[in-house]
């Protein structure tokens, strides 16, 4: 497997890829299943792959867009015998969300997310693409982004009001597994509840799970209170609350969970909300 990186920025605010990989490993850990603490817009250019959005499966095709809000698990399966993947990824932080643009995003997390656009559509997206590229200096590069940022959120905008989005291919099982741990994500259980609760094996509800998300039951709900949580210390400016509503019963846990999810300590977040 080769990684070709045809462009990259990373900032505070953005982290900008244009990547080529010949050979892909599809259990390369690139490919594995991740959330971030950013929103995503996905560019496909060409390949033989599927992009999975919480247990979605998304068919990829030459010009699909993707968005993937902040904190929804996502990863990719590359199809055997795949030569070539080819993508543009734009994340960027929450704060850096033009204001009116809100519902766009949860609109994607609702399951409005895949979009197939058509010839002068690509075009279009390929050209604001590459403007980012012409930044003279990482300033001048971080506002195109902004202003890029801004465009593909209109264009999306209008997708929304125009058209369905891309069907995607829903695992059923996955997707009790999922209600299953968003219903219950503040509550103490285990595996065995879970094979109560869907009447299966609990090793084949967990080999199947990742499988279509490519991680397992538990690494998926560790990321969903963690993710849960933040959103909480967003609201509250508090720990204690964060904590509380993070369904970890150990707060070292929760502690070192949030620390390896999201970058920083919980502290170390709530001062950067009060710095702000």
């Amino acid at each position: 497997m080769e990684d070709t990186i045809l462009f990259s920025f990373r900032d505070d605010n953005f982290y900008v890829h244009h990547t080529l990989t010949k050979n892909p490993d599809p259990n390369h850990f690139s490919f594995r299943s991740h959330s971030h603490n950013m929103h995503e817009i996905y560019y496909f250019l060409g390949g033989d792959a599927d992009f999975v959005v919480e247990g979605n499966i998304h068919s990829l095709k030459s010009g699909t867009m993707i968005v993937a809000p902040r904190g929804q698990t996502h990863n990719i399966l590359i199809r055997e015998g795949a030569e070539t993947y080819e993508r543009f990824a734009i994340l960027f932080s929450p704060n850096m969300l033009p204001e009116g643009f809100d519902f766009v995003i949860r609109a994607a997390a609702e399951g409005a997310r895949a979009f197939s656009l058509n010839e002068r559509e690509q075009i279009w997206m390929e050209e604001t693409f590459h403007l980012m590229k012409g930044g003279q200096d990482e300033k001048e590069t971080g506002r195109l982004i902004s202003s890029v940022v801004a465009a593909l959120l209109s264009k999306l905008s209008a997708l929304l009001r125009e058209r369905s989005d891309v069907s995607a291919e829903n695992d059923a099982l996955v997707g009790e597994i999922i209600r299953f741990i968003h219903q219950n994500l503040t509550e103490e259980w285990h595996l065995d509840s879970l094979e109560k609760a869907l009447f299966r094996n609990k090793v084949y509800l967990n080999r199947r799970f990742k499988a279509v998300m490519g991680c397992s039951i538990w690494e998926y709900t560790m990321r969903k209170r963690i993710f849960a949580a933040q959103h909480t210390l967003y609201q509250s400016r508090s720990i204690a609350e964060a904590y509380r509503a993070s369904g970890f019963q150990d707060y070292s846990v929760f502690y070192r969970r949030y620390k390896k999810y999201i970058g920083i300590s919980p502290s170390e977040e709530l001062k950067r909300f009060r710095d702000e």
